[in-house]
């Protein structure tokens, strides 16, 4: 389901999808964070210098103060998450 890693024997959030596409392009492991520690460990760029592979965040879209929600910058104005 995601690259080399074990196939999760639960579902996981946005912030575990992440954390697992991250980990398994060698590029860095995270660990499981969540979304906010996603943000906290993340350099902000302006939207207008978004490259694919950024990480895109949210506020507000769950009952929770803080990031949110959290996913995959593609290019071409899409993401996943």
């Amino acid at each position: 389901m995601c690259g080399a890693a074990p196939i999760p024997t639960r579902p996981f959030d946005c912030s575990g999808f992440v954390s697992c596409v991250l980990t398994n392009s060698g590029l860095v492991n995270t660990g499981r964070l969540g979304a906010q520690g996603l943000y906290n460990v993340c350099t902000p760029v302006s939207k207008a210098n978004a490259q694919p592979g950024d990480l895109i965040f949210f506020v507000g879209t769950y009952d929770t103060p803080g990031v949110s929600h959290v996913g995959i910058y593609v290019g071409d104005g899409v993401m996943i998450h």
